[in-house]
């Protein structure tokens, strides 16, 4: 059986402000009437390390809370029998040098991890972009007890290595010691997810997901019937968890619904 994930709800730009609870729960509330099986909680972007960098630091377990009661909320007004995931998102340095240290990496995961742990079903780590910090990020929501997936971000238009270069295979074999439920491809282009997923289909030994964006970050949204069409192509590709991140709204969600239901 397919999964049909939303990330409705999360800024996509780690600068914006956190959204209010009262939005995330809209969003996740939209999400799920669309179809959605799991809600991907707004919490990607508000890590304390984050929130201290942008001024919000004093609020730091407050807005996380509320981000997650929001997708609870929504849960259970919309669907009691729906997923909700954890987002914990990657760490990044200002300037052009992004290289974290491990130490670093690791206390700042575990806290993150820790956060939302108590609120969600499963934990996904979004985003890595060096496969050092997928195996850091996956070990340290591992701790919590919680299912963990894992979200690789390769280039956006090209799919075949991470965004700091390391070829997704690579990234995936060094996980391949680690428990984790599932391995997604994220934030990048239909095209780029699609020719990653091809590139690790052979490894039956954990599913594969993919939320890609719809369209360029710069250009207008693909359309929900096209991007229906984008997904499909996954499927074939070794899919087994889908979804969208920028761009995508309900209309593409439900379209994914349709799709998917159209398949069984």
């Amino acid at each position: 059986m397919t999964m049909l994930v939303s990330t409705l709800g999360t800024a996509p730009d780690p600068a914006a402000p956190p959204p209010p609870a009262a939005s995330a729960e809209a969003a996740h509330a939209a999400a799920l009437a669309a179809g959605a099986d799991a809600v991907v909680t707004a919490t990607r972007n508000t890590p304390r390390w984050l929130m201290n960098r942008n001024g919000r630091g004093t609020a730091w377990g407050e807005i996380n809370r509320a981000l997650l009661a929001a997708a609870d909320a929504a849960r259970e007004r919309e669907n009691p029998g729906a997923l909700i995931v954890g987002a914990v998102g990657p760490v990044h340095r200002e300037g052009i040098d992004r290289v974290v240290p491990e130490a670093e990496l690791e206390a700042a995961h575990a806290e993150a991890a820790l956060m939302v742990a108590g609120a969600v079903d499963a934990i996904l780590v979004d985003g890595a972009e060096t496969a050092a910090e997928a195996v850091v990020a996956a070990r340290a929501a591992l701790a919590t007890g919680k299912p963990v997936w894992v979200g690789l971000r390769p280039r956006f238009d090209e799919g075949r290595e991470l965004f700091c270069g390391t070829p997704v295979e690579e990234a995936v074999a060094r996980l391949g010691c680690l428990p984790v439920k599932a391995i997604l491809v994220t934030g990048v282009s239909a095209a780029a997810a699609r020719t990653a997923l091809e590139t690790l289909k052979e490894r039956p030994d954990v599913p594969l997901g993919a939320l890609p964006d719809a369209g360029a970050p710069d250009g207008a949204a693909t359309r929900p019937d096209d991007f229906a069409a984008e997904v499909e192509a996954m499927l074939a590709a070794g899919a087994r968890l889908v979804g969208g991140g920028v761009g995508v709204g309900p209309k593409h969600l439900a379209a994914l619904r349709a799709m998917l239901d159209a398949r069984r």
